[in-house]
């Protein structure tokens, strides 16, 4: 079974968009970096630059073009994984260790999470008795109006133009995130990276 890594502070980086002048320079380096040097990204997925947050289009559309496609005011039903970040972060789902979402309403990665948890949490065991409460975090998926207040500013954002059944990663600097205060596990003023899987959109 794959391992999760805990992670904490965290910076992204990208390489195939735009540079928006809205991404505060060291974020931008960091986004430029890092995609750079992963495979997977550097300038093989459409992208997207929209006011401090970069789309990243991670399955092909040409066959959904006739499905709904989200404006504001449009009610969108995701699934998500929510991370904070290093410039070594893994995202592939081959990769030898996954990183562990902050939060998630995927059950799937919540029960490897939970079973990870149960069996021990790191190898060296500098950390240990830590315990994991999926009842914390709800399978249902999240729903949100754009342009009101369902989704965090970044979000809303990435969301705008997406398809039905679209997957996305969004790549979202910090004053599009959680800004200067910490929320839960995020430190104040990170960067964000999340995937989002596009369930709905009316």
């Amino acid at each position: 079974m794959k391992r999760f890594l805990l992670l904490f502070i965290a910076v992204i980086s990208l390489g195939s968009c735009i540079k928006d002048d809205q991404i505060p320079a060291r974020q931008q380096k960091d986004f430029e970096s890092y995609l750079a040097k992963t495979d997977s990204y550097a300038g093989e997925l459409p992208c997207d630059t929209l006011d401090g947050v970069w789309r990243l289009l991670e399955n092909p559309r040409e066959e959904r073009e006739d499905e709904p496609q989200a404006t504001v005011g449009s009610e969108v039903e995701i699934y998500f994984e929510g991370y904070v970040f290093t410039s070594s972060i893994d995202l592939d789902p081959m990769a030898d260790k996954n990183p562990m979402p902050f939060y998630t309403n995927r059950a799937d990665i919540i029960a490897a999470i939970e079973a990870y948890m149960e069996k021990e949490l790191l190898d060296d065991g500098i950390v240990k008795d830590v315990t994991f409460d999926p009842s914390l975090w709800p399978t249902a998926p999240m729903v949100g109006r754009l342009g009101g207040s369902g989704f965090f500013k970044g979000l809303d954002k990435g969301l705008r133009g997406a398809y039905k059944n679209d997957r996305l990663l969004l790549l979202i600097t910090s004053e599009n995130g959680y800004g200067s205060s910490d929320i839960g596990g995020v430190i104040k003023d990170s960067p964000l990276i999340f995937r989002v899987y596009v369930n709905d959109v009316k």
